[in-house]
């Protein structure tokens, strides 16, 4: 049985220039392998080599900026809360003021109504009350409308 080693040597000795040919185009690639030794991996993303740790210690940091900021759209949103509570409070108040001012005026129309079925005059001194300042004011609205005309009928005939 031959020597295993002897027959390997003689080999490399009879192909020595392949061997050393081969070896040579080896070194790049083990050269490339150095990085892997050193625990470094390079990032899909900014194409940095860096260690674990130093991964670690920049996630970690963004880690923390996130749950800052986390919170501060915690607080900020509280606060928009707290307004919003606020603003409903007020229009909930005012919408309570504008009903009680609508059962004031529905029970100030059945007094009216009510009158006007026992008395006929005082009906019509109510509604003299109600429609009086509707029509005085429907009045003088028509009654400018006329003057603004007049008026610029004396300005055009006094710019000629």
């Amino acid at each position: 049985m031959p020597d295993p080693i002897h027959a390997a040597l003689k080999w490399a000795s009879h192909n020595r220039y392949t061997l050393i040919a081969l070896a040579v185009a080896a070194l790049p690639l083990l050269a490339g392998c150095a990085g892997m030794l050193d625990g470094k991996v390079q990032s899909e993303v900014t194409g940095q080599s860096s260690t674990a740790g130093e991964i670690r210690a920049v996630a970690s940091l963004r880690i923390h900026e996130y749950d800052a900021q986390i919170e501060e759209l915690r607080a900020k949103a509280a606060s928009l809360e707290r307004q919003r509570e606020e603003i409903a409070a007020v229009a909930n108040a005012e919408i309570e003021q504008a009903n009680e001012r609508t059962e004031e005026n529905i029970a100030l129309a059945e007094t009216v109504l009510t009158t006007a079925r026992e008395s006929p005059i005082l009906a019509a001194a109510g509604g003299s009350a109600v429609l009086g300042p509707i029509l005085a004011s429907a009045g003088l609205f028509i009654d400018n409308r006329r003057k603004d005309k007049v008026v610029k009928k004396l300005k055009t005939k006094g710019a000629e």
